[in-house]
């Protein structure tokens, strides 16, 4: 990484001693140049904020709406494992005793202790952030989100180039 990083500075001052260098029309010329990148950065801003606002509505609607997209992967796992047990009890409660009931809660028993584990699954994954607690719309969101302001911070750098730039 460090090399890298040596390079990369190596570079910006040459760059910089360059942007010394220049005669006014060159200097003319680059500032057109970080103009046009600035607009193009702040149109690229635009249409990250436009997107991260379709998304936010996709996922309020689609939480709304009960949309499965809406709900994380650990929370479908419990939602399965809640479905799971309350199959089984409503067979076993109508099952005729013998060999099959004792099968299907030994079954109940399995599904309720994976529906624990689960659940337990899906709070701390919860508390630590990660993206399996997370639904399909709110990862997009969370996405678009550091998408903006990566926009931002690269419109800043552009602006100070620029500022810099027509100091000269």
């Amino acid at each position: 990484m460090k090399p890298i990083r040596i390079i990369l500075s190596s570079l910006i001052l040459l760059s910089s001693a360059a942007a010394l260098a220049q005669t006014p029309a060159q200097n003319t010329a680059t500032i057109a140049n970080q103009e046009v990148q600035l607009k193009s950065d702040q149109a690229g801003l635009s249409r990250a904020k436009d997107q991260l606002k379709a998304d936010k509505a996709t996922l309020k609607e689609n939480t709304k709406n009960g949309v499965t997209t809406a709900e994380s992967a650990d929370a479908k796992d419990v939602r399965q494992g809640q479905r799971n047990v309350k199959g089984l009890k409503k067979v076993i409660s109508t099952a005729e005793p013998g060999m099959q009931k004792d099968s299907d809660k030994a079954a109940l028993k399995v599904s309720k202790k994976k529906l624990k584990a689960d659940k337990k699954k899906l709070k701390k994954n919860k508390k630590a952030g990660k993206m399996s607690s997370q639904s399909k719309d709110s990862q997009a969101v969370y996405k678009d989100e550091q998408s903006v302001k990566a926009q931002v911070k690269t419109i800043k750098a552009d602006k100070a180039e620029l500022n810099a730039t027509e100091k000269k």
